[in-house]
């Protein structure tokens, strides 16, 4: 099955979802680690930027995956 095979798929059956991952996709990226940057006084990141943090709790948020280790594997 490609990869457009399961896009179609998740559009036909849950397109305000597929709608919101693409607008959340294209919001959470260099602005929000530019924000995060701009109001942190004492945060730092570890291993992960605030985006893929962000990125992963909207897929766990919207159902994309199971659980939180998945989200943060996709997201490295």
């Amino acid at each position: 099955m490609s990869d457009k095979d399961v896009l179609d798929r998740f559009i036909a059956k849950q397109p305000l979802t597929v709608i919101t991952r693409c607008v959340v996709d294209s919001m959470i990226t260099n602005e929000l680690n530019a924000v995060f940057y701009g109001a942190r006084s004492r945060q730092y990141e570890r291993e992960q930027k605030f985006d893929a943090v962000a990125l992963a709790v909207a897929d766990i948020a919207m159902g994309f995956v199971k659980n939180p280790r998945q989200a943060f594997e996709l997201h490295k």
